[in-house]
């Protein structure tokens, strides 16, 4: 029997095995190839990590705009400027500095992402700053459980649900006047 590995198109009969999509085209050929599933569960978040530099750049990127717009310096969204929409992002960078400053309900009106962007902050600084020892045991967790489940995908498809939201008019935007961070704790 012929086996083919190629992306499946369409196909009378397939099944799925050892990761793989398989494919029946007729009893004298079989087509495998990955299937969505497997395609998506790649180690991403591992991979940016493993080099100790790429880890530090991200880290160091999150820590120059969080600082910048600390002091309300920073550049107009150019997808705001081109299209008139709120880019999928607004209030990002606020909610991150709404948490640093423990208002994490504040948080989360800014944008529900916030405290997940926070956390891959910490986490790339944190993987810069680890010892070797630790590091490696930490990234292949990280690597095992994204093999597994296709986290990428599911945030990717989640954030563009919330922008989706929020422009319906489902979920408030966070441009509404009422929104604040307030600048003395209670």
């Amino acid at each position: 029997m012929l086996t083919m590995e190629m992306p499946i198109v369409g196909c009378r009969e397939s099944q799925f095995r050892a990761g793989f999509a398989v494919c029946r085209v007729n009893e004298n050929v079989e087509v495998r190839g990955a299937s969505w599933l497997h395609r998506s569960c790649t180690p991403l978040v591992a991979e940016i990590l493993r080099p100790r530099v790429v880890a530090l750049v991200v880290a160091a990127v999150g820590a120059g705009q969080l600082l910048a717009s600390s002091f309300h310096v920073g550049w107009p969204c150019p997808f705001l400027a081109i299209t008139g929409l709120p880019c999928p992002g607004c209030g990002l960078t606020r909610s991150v500095l709404a948490l640093m400053h423990g208002h994490a309900a504040d948080s989360l009106r800014w944008h529900a992402f916030g405290p997940l962007l926070f956390a891959g902050l910490v986490t790339s600084l944190a993987a810069a700053a680890m010892p070797a020892m630790v590091r490696g045991p930490v990234l292949k967790a990280i690597a095992a459980v994204e093999s597994k489940v296709p986290l990428g995908m599911v945030l990717l498809i989640l954030f563009g649900i919330f922008w989706l939201a929020r422009l319906s008019g489902l979920l408030p935007l966070p441009a509404s006047p009422d929104w604040h961070i307030p600048l003395n704790p209670a």
